[in-house]
């Protein structure tokens, strides 16, 4: 186990929001000292962060950038000698599960990323739905073209050579540059594991950056055109075994619910089209 800081956590924020409380306290506990957290942030809010946030490195972005450009400034100012990265937005938060994706990656030199699941929840807390997911990763592009996404970035830890390999995310993708993001990590071939539990928390909540739905359609739609991922046959084989793979899920939540889903997940734009 490492002692040392060998991990950034880069979080874009505009400052104001009450939730990034939490996100920066879910960090300092699961990371502990190996991580160092990089809050992006508005010109505006630099004082009151480094008073509000002491151990958190803050970074002024040089402009509007939007989240991915804040998330790549972040990233490309603060890795030079770090392991591991990921990026936590400031209305999500780790759970204790997420110390596992650390261990993954810490005995398994030959694994590039490690992903769990997230529970969606609300404004306070309450569970609309948990996530589905699978170790079959390379099955990413197939799902998408039945608009089920694999996993998220709130449950997602990688060695940093995935990100500079992929020189970082598409920052013309103003919602889903993240999903793009994966998708060239698997066409690439880097090696990623499944932890099979609940990671981290996300957030579905008002006045979110992201809050576009049909700009985030239109963006996934480019990024089936531009990987050339079709709903065809192969996307509905994989949709099969991703279904059965769940079955314990979605059992677990018609005991819990009465349903197979808990509630509506697109109830935001940041859910980009999830489905169960």
């Amino acid at each position: 186990m490492a002692t040392h800081c060998d991990t950034v956590i880069v979080t874009p924020t505009l400052g104001d929001r009450p939730s990034l409380k939490r996100t920066v306290e879910a960090v300092s506990s699961i990371g502990g000292a190996r991580v160092k957290h990089v809050l992006v942030c508005p010109p505006s809010m630099t004082d009151k962060l480094r008073h509000q946030f002491p151990k958190c490195q803050i970074v002024c972005e040089p402009e509007k950038t939007g989240v991915y450009g804040a998330v790549n400034f972040g990233l490309r100012n603060s890795i030079e000698g770090c392991q591991y990265l990921s990026y936590i937005n400031d209305d999500d938060y780790w759970l204790p599960n997420y110390k596992n994706l650390f261990s993954i990656l810490d005995r398994n030199p030959n694994i590039d990323l490690a992903y769990g699941r997230v529970n969606y929840v609300d404004e306070n807390d309450g569970l609309i739905f948990e996530s589905t997911s699978s170790g079959n990763y390379r099955a990413f592009k197939s799902l998408i073209g039945r608009d089920v996404v694999l996993f998220t970035q709130q449950a997602v830890l990688m060695r940093s050579k995935v990100y500079e390999s992929l020189q970082g995310f598409d920052e013309s993708y103003r919602l889903v540059a993240d999903t793009e993001f994966w998708i060239r990590a698997v066409e690439a071939k880097f090696k990623m594991a499944f932890h099979d539990a609940i990671c981290a928390g996300y957030m579905i909540q008002s006045g979110q950056l992201s809050g576009d739905l049909q700009l985030s359609a239109r963006e996934t739609q480019r990024i089936k055109e531009t990987h050339r991922i079709a709903n065809d046959w192969r996307a509905f084989v994989e949709l099969i075994r991703f279904r059965v793979r769940n079955v314990p899920t979605y059992f677990r939540l018609w005991a819990k619910y009465g349903t197979f889903r808990s509630a509506s997940v697109h109830a935001s734009a940041r859910d980009r089209s999830v489905k169960a």
